[in-house]
């Protein structure tokens, strides 16, 4: 895992100036890649890349980047890590490549050489994110795996294009534009991150996951070499054909193919064990893989036992017989940690998970430098409890015509709460919902919505986010956008679909990243092999659900390695107190934030954040995940657009 940058001015100019933007570009992300660094740029001063290197495979200089081809021609920056290069690098031999060492960017350099950047990156089974400069051709290629693991931002302006793994290096580029992108903010309230392909500024855009951009002077083009709307398409239609015995076998078989190929590392790796059936299966399959070799892995509790998974961790850790190391996060840790969050996090990025993601990640640090995770398991094998709630949502809509929901709709959302409130008097008991009016006019929202707007509001941080930013229109990602018509009108399916799209790459696996990368430890996710992805969306949901419960093939596989009394408790993930600690210990800072209008230069509308906080201080819950966003706004506001 590394951090890469660079920039190409295809007019030329001065070669030192712009190697000198480069390594401050490059400067930036020195918490990505601690152990070494690197700039090259040529002498018409077309391109630099800047580099900064975590070495974990090839700890020798022949790992070294950027790596420049043989004849000159092309130069590379690449972070991540392509798990079948010993394969691709055997094939490329015998296609009369030459290596000095073994590392994967030899490789991964070769092949995009030898068969171009599009084509090699449908060869390459890992995670990666690329910079390829052709001189001859004066073009730059960008890319990013298939699901979006690792992060790339980018920019053209004019003859221009700048490019890093972070947003905070291309603050470095004096002339960088730093405008705030007001439809992407309004987004962001929605979700509690941007959406890709937009950031916070309104010139910087992530390359989407799966893509190849093609950049020359005068174009660029977009290049889909894997698509999951593809992938979920085929598999809705052509479902795994052989029976649950086979299915088991199959999903074994795939998970220790992946789990193996990615405990390939020339220094020491874990896992991360939260007491899941996601983290249990990796660290299960870890111990089939590593033979004598003993498993590292790490988990946080809580004091709170509401939140606390370590004592289960433990326990599945001793039946697994890992190296288990464990920390109990203390309202100290939380404290310290939050001022760092807005640097890390160089957009405002509001999922509280990120806390103990990052005190998990500083926790393994100290004793590896890789560690695999269990992200992607709820998205493909149907884990997240708001995906029965949806489908069941959307059974009973379903049952009304839809002429009637949308009238009904128009009826609650005219009427006033003294009108609503004599209606919940004269609905059976069992009718009524618990928040009452509250929930009657949430209600309102999905009795006009068709299938993608239902869920869409049920993931929702902020139902309207405009009126948190005074009538600021919102924008939206492209993952919402083109949904295959096999799947659109299928919420059973579409859910799934669409947090693979959005919530998947834009938050969990960035919240992992930057985490991570804030220690200089690699994070590796075996559940998102391309092939485990592909073999997912193939099953019937029979295989991923039943009596209410998700994951049931994952289920299945895991029973075999790990009693299923250890298992099969109540998800938890690295959830964290969050709406006390506003209450109490992080008061005093929420409370400095969220009447600091200053702090955002009005942009945020004072009265919805005031009435906010006022019904959490008195005890309402389910809103500490709304003023996060404010907080963490707010937050990164201060650090990186108050003073510019």
């Amino acid at each position: 895992m590394c951090g890469l940058a660079g920039i190409v001015n295809f007019e030329g100019g001065n070669p030192d100036r712009l190697k000198e933007i480069a390594s401050k570009m490059a400067g930036e992300l020195s918490h990505r890649g601690p152990d070494d660094a690197g700039v090259w740029g040529d002498q018409g001063g077309l391109a630099a890349l800047g580099f900064r290197r975590l070495s974990i495979i090839d700890l020798s200089e022949t790992g070294h980047q950027p790596m420049i081809s043989r004849d000159g021609r092309y130069a590379l920056v690449y972070n991540g890590e392509v798990y079948n290069f010993a394969e691709l690098r055997s094939e490329l031999l015998l296609k009369g490549h030459r290596f000095n060492g073994s590392s994967d960017s030899e490789v991964v350099l070769s092949a995009c050489q030898q068969w171009g950047v599009i084509e090699a990156c449908k060869r390459f089974n890992g995670m990666f994110a690329l910079a390829f400069w052709d001189s001859l051709e004066r073009k730059v290629y960008l890319a990013r795996d298939r699901m979006g693991v690792k992060p790339l931002y980018w920019g053209k302006f004019g003859k221009r294009t700048i490019f890093a793994s972070e947003l905070k290096a291309l603050r470095k580029v004096p002339w960088l534009p730093v405008e705030l992108n007001f439809e992407a903010t309004c987004a962001y309230f929605r979700y509690g991150y941007y959406p890709a392909p937009m950031t916070v500024y309104k010139d910087i855009k992530k390359v989407m996951p799966g893509q190849v951009l093609e950049i020359s002077e005068t174009n660029e083009t977009a290049t889909q070499f894997w698509s999951l709307a593809e992938v979920a398409s085929r598999g809705v239609e052509n479902s795994f054909n052989g029976d649950e015995q086979d299915a088991v076998a199959e999903l074994d078989r795939l998970l220790r193919q992946s789990v193996s190929s990615r405990m390939v590392a020339d220094v020491p790796v874990g896992a991360f064990l939260s007491a899941g059936i996601d983290s249990s299966t990796v660290v299960a399959m870890m111990k089939m893989s590593s033979n004598s070799e003993t498993v590292k892995s790490f988990t946080i509790g809580f004091e709170q036992t509401e939140y606390d998974e370590s004592v289960r961790a433990r326990e599945i850790a001793s039946h697994l017989k890992t190296d288990h190391h464990e920390l109990i996060v203390l309202e100290k840790d939380v404290i310290d940690i939050i001022p760092n969050l807005s640097l890390w996090y160089d957009e405002p990025f509001a999922d509280s998970s990120q806390i103990p993601t990052a005190l998990v990640s500083q926790l393994a640090r100290s004793h590896v430098k890789v560690s695999l995770s269990g992200d992607g398991g709820d998205e493909l094998f149907y884990g997240y409890d708001r995906y029965f709630t949806g489908a069941g949502l959307s059974n009973q809509l379903s049952r009304i015509p839809e002429p009637l929901r949308r009238m009904l709709s128009k009826l609650i959302e005219g009427a006033s709460d003294t009108q609503l409130s004599a209606l919940l008097k004269v609905l059976p008991a069992g009718m009524r919902p618990n928040r009452g009016v509250e929930a009657m006019r949430w209600f309102a929202g999905p009795l006009g919505m068709n299938t993608k707007e239902i869920y869409r509001q049920m993931i929702s941080l902020w139902v309207n986010p405009a009126a948190v930013m005074n009538g600021t229109i919102e924008g939206q990602g492209t993952g919402w956008e083109n949904v295959p018509d096999n799947i659109g009108t299928k919420m059973h399916d579409l859910m799934p679909y669409l947090d693979g799209m959005t919530y998947l790459p834009d938050d969990i696996l960035t919240k992992v990243d930057r985490a991570s990368m804030a220690f200089g430890l690699e994070a590796r996710e075996p559940l998102l092999d391309y092939r485990l992805i592909e073999f997912a969306w193939a099953l019937p949901r029979s295989m991923k659900s039943r009596d209410g419960t998700g994951k049931w093939l994952l289920r299945e596989v895991l029973k075999k390695y790990v009693p299923a009394e250890l298992t099969n408790q109540p998800k938890m993930g690295f959830a964290l107190p969050i709406g006390g600690w506003l209450r109490g210990p992080l008061r005093d800072w929420a409370e400095s934030l969220l009447f600091d209008a200053s702090s955002d230069d009005g942009l945020l509308e004072k009265s919805i954040i005031e009435s906010t906080w006022k019904r959490h201080i008195e005890g309402n819950v389910g809103l500490e995940a709304q003023i996060w966003t404010i907080l963490m706004f707010r937050s990164w506001h201060q650090r990186w657009f108050a003073v510019t």
